[in-house]
């Protein structure tokens, strides 16, 4: 509509004033130049991207929520059994106290506890490490064990003939009044080095204990010192008592205020509101029964991949690997896709504020420099083809390995944390070695990057320093190289 108002000269097209065709010219521009292509492009490419390279790593992101509420997670709150600690739990004694009306032996007590578990078809590692110990030993039949009955985070109560039988842990046993004396501090003292201790009780009575151990996982303590170090607070959440709990988190660098011990399953769950209502982001990590509702409530749930299917179906990011380092790499991948959309977002709106001002003309008045509409057609195809690049950068994505040192420097924090990137150009290389080799036997024609290898082992063996670009014509000469491993190194 301002096309009659502009000096005659702008408007002149082949010598003849043209006003529409001017005013058309420009507003086609225009409208090629602001397709959102690029804005439409910069999260699902760099999402699709990025959980394909989470899928590589055994790392399954159910959802791109949960992608965006990892990257902000500043707690990450472990469950002891079989995340801190290896989940393969282990009898290490019996204790038998006979009674006067029982001749109980350390056998005796130990199979009573076996067939009870058995009866409550109990899947917990502690009733699978006293069945599958039983089973070495002398076996002892129970055939009236009648009225199973799990009590929920305490243990397993029954009646064996017409006399009431509990098998549970040493908290449940002190409530009932059952453990005390000297018994209750030489348990305690056994639970200071990191053991578990079963109690088992006959017509109110204690007739035995049992000792179990679960070791430490060996990268556990470093996966704490890593992610303090992002800045992310580590606590443990346990059903377990007090003394073993505390010896896990000095064990691992977890300070006792961050350790909530003697928590029952279904309280796990609260803990959690707790410090969301503090404000606080929670990444929850489990793999039980017991944990599902926790990994629910949490922010971000993460289940092990060989957890319960409850605690699986209930997780957000599940880890196949069952590694703890891949905790660590769902974390600071989740940042490294937040920050390449950001990234593509920069670009897109970039692009539009620079390419949208030229095609509307802009620098016509002064310069008489105008944006063809096949030319901003080629800039709105660049710029989503930049934005789509942008994205597949992701693939050279090189996860952080855990620390082992708990003090350094925060140029040894960024060097851990950060991808490493002679790794991303060798396997980029390689990739593209392999597709050229892939061309070959398809098409039977060679290529040179099939010979660059073998001339680089060649030029090693014979101490030549002419560069590869001055003996790649001479690459037929070498046609008897042997083949081998290519050295990528020497290569990149």
């Amino acid at each position: 509509c301002c096309a009659p108002l502009a000096p005659v000269d702008w408007t002149s097209i082949g010598g003849r004033p043209e006003p529409f065709m001017f005013a058309f010219l420009f507003a086609n521009a225009v409208l090629v130049a602001a397709c959102p292509c690029a804005l439409g492009l910069a999260t699902p490419t760099a999402v699709m991207v990025g959980t394909g390279v989470s899928a590589r790593l055994g790392i399954l992101i159910k959802s791109g929520a949960a992608l965006e509420e990892l990257r902000g997670v500043n707690v990450v709150v472990l469950d002891k059994t079989g995340t801190m600690t290896e989940g393969g739990m282990r009898v290490t004694g019996v204790n038998a106290y006979p009674t006067a009306q029982l001749d109980e032996d350390d056998n005796w007590v130990l199979q009573l506890a076996a067939q009870v578990e058995k009866a409550s078809r109990s899947h917990h590692p502690i009733a699978n490490a006293i069945c599958l110990f039983a089973a070495s030993a002398r076996k002892i039949d129970f055939p009236d064990i009648t009225r199973v009955e799990e009590k929920e985070g305490y243990g397993v109560q029954c009646f064996l003939g017409h006399r009431s039988v509990k098998i549970g842990s040493r908290t449940w046993m002190s409530q009932l009044g059952l453990l005390g004396g000297q018994q209750l501090e030489r348990e305690k003292e056994s639970e200071k080095g990191g053991c578990t201790t079963v109690c088992v009780s006959v017509e109110e009575r204690l007739v035995g204990t049992i000792t179990l151990a679960d070791p430490i996982r060996k990268d556990a303590a470093y996966l704490v010192d890593s992610l303090q170090r992002m800045g992310v607070q580590v606590m443990i959440v346990s059903g377990d008592n007090k003394e073993t709990c505390d010896y896990i988190g000095r064990q691992v660098g977890v300070q006792e205020e961050q350790i909530f011990s003697n928590v029952l399953p279904r309280d796990k769950s609260n803990v959690i509101v707790g410090l969301q209502d503090k404000g606080l982001r929670v990444a929850m990590v489990g793999d039980g029964i017991n944990d599902s509702v926790a990994l629910a409530q949490a922010n971000v749930g993460i289940a092990l991949g060989r957890g319960a299917d409850v605690a699986l179906e209930a997780a957000d990011v599940v880890l196949v690997r069952n590694e703890l380092n891949a905790i660590l790499t769902a974390m600071d991948l989740s940042r490294c896709i937040v920050r390449r959309i950001q990234l593509n977002y920069c670009w897109a709106m970039g692009y539009n504020l620079v390419v949208l001002p030229l095609a509307a003309g802009a620098l016509y008045p002064s310069l008489r420099v105008s944006l063809p509409p096949a030319l901003a057609g080629l800039c709105m195809a660049l710029s989503s083809v930049s934005v789509v690049l942008s994205s597949l950068m992701l693939r050279l994505y090189t996860p952080p390995q855990l620390s082992k040192s708990s003090s350094s420097s925060s140029s040894s924090r960024a060097s851990s944390l950060c991808p490493n990137w002679r790794k991303s150009v060798r396997s980029f290389v390689q990739q593209c070695t392999n597709l050229m080799r892939g061309f070959k036997r398809r098409t039977g024609k060679s290529h040179l990057l099939d010979k660059l290898p073998r001339l680089s082992k060649y030029r090693k063996a014979h101490g030549s320093r002419r560069p590869l670009s001055a003996m790649a014509p001479c690459a037929r000469r070498y046609e008897n190289i042997p083949q081998g491993d290519v050295d990528f190194d020497e290569f990149v």
